[in-house]
């Protein structure tokens, strides 16, 4: 009696060895007649996102909004956001002016503080007398 498994597997071999034959005619598989395998690595790479614009803004982060996916502003509108961008810009130049001049002001306070205490201590003998040139 025949041995069903030696045909099955034969049987088997036989295809894999067509389909092999076929894909290699068909593919352009010539380079690979000797070899049974091929080795195949495969890299992943990570998911892909999609980006979608949302916000158009002039400068970075202090201009006017050009564009914006949520929001429709009228030409009105745009013109009061520009009023309150140069009120607000104008507010930030005054307290920036504002303390420079404490800023200056404190400094020619400790040099007059500074001058004072130096001529006090050579009125009390503990720094040399200066020498005013005639």
């Amino acid at each position: 009696m025949p041995n069903p498994s030696k045909s099955v597997l034969s049987n088997t071999m036989e295809k894999t060895q067509s389909l092999y034959s076929h894909s290699k005619d068909s593919h352009g598989l010539s380079h690979l007649s000797s070899a049974k395998k091929a080795a195949i690595r495969l890299i992943e790479i990570g998911p892909r996102i999609t980006l979608q614009l949302i916000k158009i803004e002039e400068g970075v982060d202090s201009g006017a909004v050009l564009y914006h996916c949520w929001q429709a502003r009228s030409f009105d509108q745009l013109v009061q956001d520009d009023v309150l961008r140069q009120r607000r810009e104008q507010a930030r130049a005054a307290r920036r002016a504002a303390c420079e001049a404490a800023r200056a002001k404190n400094l020619a306070s400790k040099e007059a503080h500074k001058a004072a205490c130096l001529e006090g201590m050579r009125k009390a003998g503990h720094l040399p007398v200066r020498m005013v040139s005639v």
